[in-house]
Parts: structure tokens; sequence; C-alpha cells
């Protein structure tokens, strides 16, 4: 980031496009992640998780495998190890992610 930040011409603008672009895989990640989980429940590959395929409403949404993605995403980010101070370290960001799974499964119940 910091060398291209110094050859950018307009340097906010380059960290503004990583953020969103941070943003987005956050999102696709959020939300992809728990109907693959439901999608291979679905389809019986393995046969010890067929509990995760179960969904709720209309859209069938991944309830339960919502849940265990946001719970294993959560114990990733509080428990990894500490990062030495710098200019950019992505414990904030992190903190960030726990923070949608948390809201994301609030959303759930509504």
């Amino acid at each position: 980031y910091m060398i291209a930040s110094e050859i950018s011409w307009i340097s906010w603008l380059f960290l503004l496009g990583l953020y969103i672009a941070s943003l987005s895989s956050i999102l696709g990640s959020l939300y992809g992640a728990p109907r693959v989980f439901q999608s291979i429940a679905l389809d019986n590959i393995i046969p010890i998780i067929g509990i995760f395929g179960k969904g709720k409403g209309a859209n069938n949404e991944p309830v339960i495998a919502t849940i265990t993605v946001s719970i294993v995403s959560c114990c990733f980010v509080l428990i990894r190890a500490p990062q030495p101070p710098g200019p950019h370290n992505g414990h904030a960001l992190s903190t960030n992610i726990c923070g949608c799974q948390l809201r994301l499964l609030l959303s759930l119940y509504d």
C-alpha cells in the first residue's frame, strides 16, 4: 500500500478503493459461506452435517448454517495472535467483520 500511495496521483482515492474492495469481500463471504454450507448439507455430501441444510421462510434462509459460520468466524477473529502496532494492522477490520456477523445473527430473529 505504501508504495502504491506514493506513486498514486490522489492517494486518498486509492485508499478509498482499497476499503471498498475489502468491504465487498467481507459482504460476499458473509452472505455466501452459509449458503454454500447449506447446499453441501442438502446434497448430503457429508452425512453428519445434514442438520445445517434446514432453512427458514419462503427463501429457505440458512439460519443454522449462518449461526455456525458466524460463531466460527468470530472465534477466529477473537483468538487470533495480536499484531504489532503499525499504520495498517487488520485488527479494526477483523473486529468489524465480527460485528457484521453479529448483526446478521440478530437480523435472523426479526
